[in-house]
């Protein structure tokens, strides 16, 4: 399964460049990626967006799950994204993260794993830059 790059970075033109290098070296070589590329291009344009905005993702989900279980379902976690980052990801990005956190194969999003790896993101950015 393969997706044009054109698609990852809807409504984010203004992030490519803070999000990786993006060089385009012909039409055909950078015509589509992995999942698990895509996937980590989304994950990074939803770190850099918080760090830009100083948010904290884990608290996103907080009125969403009442009982904190550390589940919500997939559109609630589409709407924290898109309310509080006021991110548009493509419909791409969204399938593929809802199918990695989607940890209990039922349609509900751990959004505890997805802070996570958001989180350990920029702990390991804010490490490198102290060197």
């Amino acid at each position: 399964m393969s997706y044009s790059l054109r698609n990852i970075f809807v409504g984010t033109e203004h992030l490519r460049d803070q999000i990786f290098d993006f060089n385009v070296y012909s039409s055909t070589s950078m015509s589509s990626c992995d999942v698990q590329t895509i996937t980590r291009l989304a994950e990074e344009k939803i770190r850099v967006k918080t760090i830009a905005l100083g948010l904290r993702v884990t608290e996103f989900f907080h009125d969403f799950d009442r009982l904190r279980s550390g589940y919500v379902t997939t559109s609630q976690f589409k709407r924290c994204l898109d309310t509080n980052l006021r991110l548009q990801l493509s419909p791409e990005e969204e399938e593929l993260l809802f199918k990695k956190y989607d940890l209990k194969h039922d349609g509900s999003i751990c959004y505890r794993e997805f802070c996570d790896v958001i989180n350990r993101s920029k702990s390991n950015d804010n490490n490198s830059e102290s060197f």
